[in-house]
């Protein structure tokens, strides 16, 4: 009981010394919806993304989207594009006269970077890329731990590059923690984690999960993942609203050609573009969306001046493949069970095996996100 009473003290700390921010962060980003926070901060309900985001082009993207009017970015190390990101914030904060409390950074702790030893210099060094003193959001890019061997590029598709390394997340949140209480980031959070893994944080945590970052669509809505973070608490940021055509499979007509989307854009004289973020935002959910057109980045912020009725919302609902669309090009389960050290047979095992194997059990469910659908 002791411990639990100083460890909300600890919190309220924390939070009173960010709450000036935090009132100044709601006024100067009205002309988005804001959403609170578990951490009492608020993010900004619409964010714009810079994954696979070139270096020559990431920059003028992002200026373009803080001239929209967008004040939330989405960014992570593993982009690669940090520093020319921190650039285009630099320049748009001089040019619009925003101050850094008015423009939301989020950033992400990639897996070969989960050793509590590694957690607060590689967040230092995101926050010196992006030219920035602090970050909004740091966040667990997946629940997956590895390292790559020195000298080779990392390639999700090589396996030869991917050596598995078993450290606990619970001790990876510990050191997330920290990064809190030395001020060097206002709030943490998950990213691709299921219910199981979110579990195992919540039950040893100090400070919760604050944001689960997801893929989430109209055909994969992802429901009950969703329902499972509402309900302890933890927001939910949904990426690749459009489906992230680059990863789709062929099988799958493209989100943005669908009949039901296409359809309700003509009626409200609207792209299925802004048709399917505000399907997203309808459903309380944080939606991400990136372009690198000028045109493309301005429309998709303009999607606060109508709003889909029920029927509509449940139409496109009704859409629903229930299936994932984002796909990491990862070419079996083996390339990563092959990895594990102490495993009696590697040759023959598979899936559900390995779920009722005691030493990787937890490992194949850290794998789900990047192979099977959220067992939530």
């Amino acid at each position: 009981m002791v411990q639990k009473a100083l460890n909300n003290d600890l919190i309220a700390f924390v939070h009173l010394n960010v709450s000036r921010r935090a009132v100044r962060c709601s006024y100067s980003m009205a002309s988005v919806p804001n959403i609170t926070l578990n951490s009492a901060h608020e993010i900004p309900q619409l964010g714009f993304g810079t994954f696979d985001a070139p270096k020559e082009v990431v920059t003028e993207a992002v200026e373009v989207a803080i001239g929209a009017g967008f004040r939330h970015i989405d960014c992570a190390m593993f982009y690669r594009n940090e520093p020319e990101v921190g650039t285009a914030i630099a320049a748009s904060m001089k040019k619009h006269n925003l101050e850094r409390e008015d423009i939301f950074v989020t950033s992400k702790l990639w897996c070969d970077k989960h050793a509590p030893g590694d957690v607060r210099k590689t967040c230092e060094r995101s926050i010196k890329d992006l030219g920035v003193q602090y970050l909004d959001l740091y966040l667990i890019h997946w629940p997956v731990s590895f390292q790559h061997k020195e000298g080779l590029k990392f390639d999700i598709n090589n396996p030869g590059c991917i050596v598995y390394e078993n450290h606990k997340l619970e001790d990876t949140w510990k050191a997330m923690e920290e990064l809190v209480f030395a001020g060097l980031v206002k709030s943490i959070g998950v990213s691709n984690f299921n219910k199981r893994q979110i579990e195992r944080i919540l039950a040893s945590c100090i400070i919760p999960p604050a944001v689960n970052q997801v893929e989430v669509n109209i055909h994969w809505l992802n429901t009950k993942l969703i329902e499972f973070c509402h309900s302890k608490n933890i927001q939910v940021e949904a990426y690749a609203p459009f489906g992230s055509p680059g990863f789709m499979k062929g099988q799958a007509k493209p989100l943005l050609q669908e009949e039901n989307v296409v359809e309700i854009a003509r009626k409200h004289k609207k792209t299925p573009a802004q048709v399917l973020l505000r399907h997203g935002l309808q459903r309380g959910l944080i939606v991400l969306t990136k372009s690198a057109t000028p045109e493309r980045i301005k429309s998709n912020f303009d999607v606060f001046d109508f709003e889909l009725t029920d029927a509509e919302m449940e139409k496109l609902n009704k859409a629903s493949l229930n299936k994932r669309l984002f796909e990491v090009p990862i070419n079996s389960t083996l390339l990563f069970l092959k990895s594990i050290r102490n495993i009696r047979s590697t040759r023959s095992i598979n899936c559900s095996a390995a779920i009722s194997h005691g030493d990787v059990r937890d490992y194949v469910y850290a794998c789900r996100p990047l192979l099977l659908p959220s067992p939530c």
